[in-house]
């Protein structure tokens, strides 16, 4: 079985364990709301938009998500209760889900029908991430947020949030090299799923420039960072220097 499948029938496995145990069942049903908001038919019309965000809700919700019952997320409640009735191998699979990283990813190499390079915005580490459907839907020099998990030696993809637009990573390696501790650390698939699939699912093609890259960047962090975020004119300002040290 490929390593994408095999990690779909997990999250599968969990996601069905959380809609059945009484406690997880009740916190699932106010997190999809909050997620989905409660108007979720102007959002996501298709059905391949309807599967994408429940994929994306089940990443959000199985690893983020803390049960204020259990008081631990929905993922160590399953491993503690469920893992038992998997095998050798799947059990260590199931445990490497501890150690998820999710970030923003370059894509350095793609094998299509095999896997894909990716380099960690935040952490400049290459990961090896074996699959099969996402290979056919990224290219090399692709930006994307999601989450990948330890597989066996080496790594496979949960999810991916979101490709990202090419002037949107641009602003946001700039403003990395001046704000690096806290920028990419801060982005989370609730804010994702907010601030692009919410607020920004129908921009204009005129305004994919670096201006409104910019604008909608500042939006987006402003919220989470307060004032840590550098005005656009300032973030221009640093930009020009970075690409031109002579002004």
């Amino acid at each position: 079985m490929e390593p994408d499948t095999k990690i779909i029938d997990f999250i599968l496995d969990i996601m069905e364990f959380c809609e059945r145990d009484p406690y997880l069942s009740k916190e699932l049903i106010k997190e999809r709301e909050r997620f989905f908001t409660t108007t979720p038919e102007l959002y996501y019309k298709t059905f391949e938009e309807i599967n994408s965000v429940e994929q994306r809700f089940a990443d959000y919700y199985i690893f983020t998500c803390v049960s204020q019952y259990y008081e631990m997320s929905p993922l160590e409640v399953f491993l503690s209760k469920n893992l038992f009735k998997y095998n050798k191998k799947d059990q260590n699979i199931l445990l490497g889900f501890r150690n998820d990283i999710f970030g923003v990813f370059n894509i350095i190499k793609v094998v299509v029908g095999s896997y894909f390079i990716a380099k960690n915005l935040t952490f400049d580490q290459e990961y090896k991430v074996m699959g099969n459907y996402a290979t056919y839907q990224i290219k090399e020099g692709d930006h994307i947020v999601g989450r990948i998990l330890p597989y066996e030696t080496d790594y496979a993809l949960c999810n991916f949030n979101i490709l990202c637009p090419k002037d949107f990573i641009y602003s946001l390696k700039r403003l990395r090299k001046n704000d690096p501790s806290e920028i990419i650390q801060s982005i989370t698939p609730l804010m994702i799923e907010e601030e692009f699939y919410h607020k920004y699912q129908n921009f204009n093609v005129e305004e994919s420039s670096l201006e409104f890259a910019e604008k909608k960047l500042k939006h987006f962090l402003k919220k989470y960072l307060g004032e840590k975020v550098p005005s656009i004119k300032n973030l221009r300002k640093k930009i020009n220097k970075i690409t031109d040290p002579f002004l």
